[in-house]
């Protein structure tokens, strides 16, 4: 009896060991669950600060982008005005200004066919005033032939008679008969006379077989040649020539006055030749027509 009730007393001994572990076991549970929720915060708060980090960067990085797109938006419309700071303003701004300046200079090169130096050809008028020298002659020019339309004037009120000789380009009339003729306007040279045929005039003139031309052109080194009234000299090339240059050169034509220019463009060109040889293309500055209006 004792030895059983020895065995009951250790098998409780063992049952309360058995508890006591088991209670051991439940409250390191309970710690460890309990441990969950801060370590759950712990971490909720370092991946909040990854967030932001992230959305820090990523705004910053919008920022900059939206700085970007709104200093492109600056630089488009606008050519050097802009006071946004940054190297790419500046270069933008020096690029439009320099475009133009290309686009403006490349007609140049292209009508003159690498002649040219200038732009459009300027069309001037020119007529006698108290400076030029006027000449009175007794002869009426007009007497014979009439009158014909100025070859070298844009106004068809512009007449001119007499012999070729006479070099008459351009005449206007006064009442009784009065007329005033350019005959050189480089050097502002005209005449005058009276003229019965021009007093009795019936309005109507013969056409011109050519024109307009101009009496005078000054060429891109600042050279003047004037229409001469024949030509007798030998030309590069079997070509001829109806305008002589103060410097000794001349303007070549394949045949015909009206063909010396090319007009076609802005920016006229004629082919010069020096000393009889092979002509160039040449940009004319001026072409200067009789006007008087």
């Amino acid at each position: 009896m004792l030895a059983s009730n020895v065995r009951i007393r250790s098998g409780g001994g063992r049952s309360r060991q058995g508890v006591v572990a088991r209670r051991g076991q439940i409250m390191r549970r309970s710690i460890t669950w309990m441990a969950v929720p801060f370590l759950t915060v712990g971490l909720s708060a370092c991946g909040s600060g990854d967030s932001e980090g992230e959305s820090a960067t990523e705004t910053s990085t919008a920022s900059s982008q939206t700085t970007t797109t709104r200093t492109t938006t600056t630089q488009a419309p606008t050519t050097g005005t802009s006071t946004s700071s940054g190297t790419s303003t500046s270069q933008d701004s020096s690029s439009s200004t320099t475009t133009p300046s290309s686009s403006t200079t490349t007609p140049s090169s292209t009508t003159s066919d690498g002649g040219g130096s200038g732009g459009a050809t300027n069309i001037a008028q020119l007529w006698i005033d108290d400076t030029w020298s006027v000449e009175t002659v007794k002869e009426d020019l007009c007497a014979t032939g009439g009158l014909t339309t100025s070859a070298y004037s844009h106004q068809v009120e512009l007449f001119t008679c007499g012999p070729t000789a006479a070099s008459v380009k351009a005449c206007t009339y006064a009442d009784g008969g009065q007329t005033t003729c350019i005959t050189d306007p480089v050097g502002h040279q005209a005449i005058r006379f009276t003229s019965s045929t021009v007093d009795n005039w019936d309005g109507e003139m013969h056409e011109r077989g050519t024109g307009p031309i101009p009496m005078y052109v000054e060429l891109e080194d600042g050279a003047q040649c004037s229409v001469v009234s024949h030509d007798h000299d030998q030309h590069w090339n079997g070509k001829f020539s109806w305008y002589s240059c103060d410097d000794g050169s001349e303007l070549l034509t394949d045949e015909s006055i009206e063909g010396t220019f090319d007009d076609d463009a802005k920016a006229w060109t004629v082919q010069r030749s020096v000393d009889r040889g092979k002509p160039a293309t040449t940009w004319v500055k001026t072409a200067v027509f009789a006007g008087t209006r």
